[in-house]
């Protein structure tokens, strides 16, 4: 959700309390914006902004909270040169279940299990900003908590004061327009022919985006939330819609996309008064609805997930079927909401792994 929400001024599903004060705390990934983030805290408990007694009940303030904490993370995740990896309550529970019982400031924990410099296992900012935000006798601070896991150089001046350099995403060694170049297939299997009724249906947002995810897409996990029954034997069909969950920035680890695939799917049919709950149930219930780029509410996950629909070609699956729950797709930050299944390579080619999803190697 943070930073694109607030750098591109897109809608925040429920909306974003305060965002026009946060825009001006100017958060710019260095270890100073912690110290003005307890700035802003003490501004909205000193004025009484936010009840302690009701946040819990307005999405638009709790979303303000979990892109704090989010942001923390990717502060820390910087200064360590790690990326971060977040659990939910019940997944931190059944590794450590001396934690006490589930609440909102520990619905998302912070760890870099593959940081070797790291002494903390793992990290709840939402401690430390709630108790800024709501307590009377101020004892914890943003900046103060970050620091025993922040890189040590980068807390004294002047790295202090200078944007953080991003962790890249773990990358697929693949060349994904290079690989669309020297196809020697038919084309239309590597560019997956749109069905003739796609052009009545939402699915066409996907299909008038495929030659650009060809040319500029990254590679990256995609989970298979549903997809047509007929997709898991052969048969003649060319391929069916399906809906896919991914992480846009490869962060996740791959059993957990698979299995917040599997939650996501759990809603199917259900009835929920929570709003944003009830629109993912509904959606998957018609199968008719397509979406684009639909943003897990935090509730189910900590990661910035998004589920979009898309066209399940025969030629890109494995022998034809979908075998597997994982599947390398096709993004692209140019194209939001566009996802593709990542074509198979040539026949000049073979595929291997190395640790992360499949590569294209000569």
């Amino acid at each position: 959700m943070f930073p694109a929400c607030l750098r591109h001024r897109l809608p925040v599903q429920n909306g974003l309390a305060f965002e026009s004060l946060l825009r001006a705390t100017r958060l710019d990934y260095s270890v100073q914006s912690l110290e003005r983030i307890d700035v802003f805290l003490d501004a909205l408990r000193k004025t009484r902004k936010i009840s302690e007694a009701s946040y819990l009940e307005d999405p638009a303030t709790q979303n303000l909270l979990y892109l704090l904490a989010f942001y923390v993370g990717e502060v820390i995740g910087r200064s360590l040169g790690a990326q971060p990896q977040w659990s939910t309550y019940e997944e931190l529970a059944a590794g450590q279940p001396q934690v006490d019982g589930p609440a909102f400031e520990n619905s998302a924990t912070l760890s870099f299990p593959h940081s070797p410099g790291v002494t903390l296992s793992w990290f709840q900012p939402l401690v430390a900003i709630t108790s800024r935000l709501f307590c009377e006798r101020v004892e914890k601070s943003v900046l103060f908590s970050a620091g025993t896991l922040l890189a040590r150089e980068v807390q004294q001046p002047p790295a202090f004061q200078q944007p953080l350099p991003a962790v890249p995403a773990p990358p697929w060694p693949v060349d994904v327009a290079r690989m669309a170049r020297e196809w020697s297939g038919p084309r239309g299997q590597i560019e997956a022919d749109a069905p003739p009724w796609a052009a009545e249906d939402g699915l066409r947002h996907l299909f008038d985006n495929a030659r650009a995810l060809l040319r500029e897409g990254r590679v990256v996990w995609g989970a298979v939330v549903q997809a047509n029954k007929a997709l898991l034997q052969p048969g003649p069909s060319a391929g069916a819609p399906g809906e896919i969950l991914v992480d846009p920035g490869g962060r996740v680890p791959d059993a957990d996309l698979h299995a917040m695939a599997t939650t996501v799917l759990s809603l199917k049919g259900r009835r929920f008064d929570v709003p944003e709950m009830a629109s993912i149930a509904d959606y998957l219930a018609d199968e008719n609805i397509r979406v684009f780029g639909l943003e897990l509410p935090s509730r189910l996950s900590p990661y910035p997930l998004k589920v979009s629909s898309t066209w399940l070609a025969r030629g890109h699956l494995p022998g034809g079927v979908l075998a597997q729950p994982l599947i390398p797709v096709l993004i692209s930050d140019a194209h939001p909401g566009a996802v593709m299944p990542r074509p198979p390579c040539s026949g000049r080619r073979t595929c291997v792994r190395r640790g992360r999803p499949p590569a294209c190697s000569r």
